[in-house]
C-alpha cells in the first residue's frame, strides 16, 4: 500500500474497497491509491490527520474520502459516485483556516481533481459552488451550471437589485444582463466572471455578482464535462493561467 507524506497508513484495502462497493464503485485498488494521492497532494504539506472513506446515508450511491487536520485548519471531503455506470467526482467540501487561505491550495485541488477525472476516468467533476467566493472561483475555473435556467433567473434578480439599490449603474447592469440573453451559452457563468472592472464597482462586475459581499450567499451546482473536449481545454487553460 502506498503512503502519502505526513499521513498515517490508510485503512486496510478491504475496508476501503467495501465502502466503495456500497456505492456501486468497483475500482482497482491501484486507481483508488492514485486518486487518494492526488487529493492529499493538494493539501498543505504540514497537515496531519487520519482519513477515511465513508458512504453518505443521504446519498447512497456515493463514497467520500474525508479528512480533517488535527489543528482544525483543513477540512476536505471528496466523493466518487456512479451515474448510469459512469464515474462522477464530487468536490463536496474544502475549507481552510484563515492562516492558510489564499495560498493556492484550492486551485491545486481543482487541478488534481481534473487529473483524477482523466485517470479514473470520470465523465464529470461536480461541486456545489458556494461558501464565500467559491461561486466566483468555480465560474473563473470555467465550470458550467447544472441548472442554467434556474441560475440565470436568480442572476437577473441580483442584477436588478444591484441596479435598483444604486450599487451598480445601469451601464454595468446592462453589461451583465448581456451575458444572460437567450439562447443561454453553456459558459455564461464564466463570461460573467470575466466581466471587467467598471467605474464605481469594486474589483469586477463578476466578483460583485457572484460573491456574498453585497446580496447574501449565492450557490449553484457546477460541473466540468470531461466528454466535451473544448470545455476541458478551456478548464485546463483557466487552471494553469494566472
Amino acid at each position: 500500500m502506498t503512503r502519502s507524506p505526513n499521513f498515517p497508513e490508510r485503512a486496510s484495502g478491504s475496508d476501503r474497497q467495501a465502502e466503495l462497493a456500497k456505492a456501486g464503485l468497483h475500482l482497482r485498488p491501484q486507481l483508488v491509491d492514485s486518486f487518494e494521492n492526488l487529493v492529499f497532494e493538494s493539501l498543505p504539506s504540514n497537515s496531519y490527520a487520519p482519513f477515511y472513506w465513508r458512504c453518505d446515508n443521504d446519498d447512497p450511491v456515493a463514497a467520500y474520502l474525508c479528512f480533517e487536520s488535527v489543528d482544525g485548519q483543513v477540512h476536505s471531503a471528496t466523493g466518487l459516485r456512479s451515474d448510469s455506470g459512469q464515474i462522477v467526482i464530487h468536490a463536496a467540501y474544502l475549507a481552510f483556516g484563515r492562516g492558510i487561505q489564499n495560498a493556492g491550495h484550492g486551485r491545486k485541488m481543482a487541478r488534481n481533481m481534473l487529473a483524477a477525472a482523466k485517470l479514473l476516468p470520470a465523465s464529470r467533476v461536480e461541486a456545489l459552488a458556494n461558501l464565500d467566493i467559491g461561486s466566483y472561483a468555480w465560474a473563473r475555473m470555467r465550470a458550467r451550471p447544472k441548472w442554467p435556467d434556474k441560475v440565470a433567473l436568480e442572476l437577473f434578480r441580483r442584477i436588478d437589485a444591484l441596479q435598483s439599490r444604486g450599487i451598480w449603474p445601469k451601464a454595468a447592469a446592462d453589461m451583465a444582463r448581456g451575458c444572460l440573453q437567450e439562447p443561454l451559452s453553456p459558459d455564461f457563468m464564466s463570461e460573467l466572471a470575466d466581466l471587467p472592472a467598471f467605474s464605481g464597482v469594486s474589483d469586477s462586475l463578476g466578483k460583485d455578482l457572484l460573491t456574498d459581499r453585497l446580496l447574501g450567499p449565492f450557490a449553484w451546482e457546477a460541473y466540468w464535462d470531461l466528454k466535451d473536449s473544448s470545455h476541458i481545454h478551456a478548464v485546463t487553460e483557466a487552471l494553469n493561467g494566472p
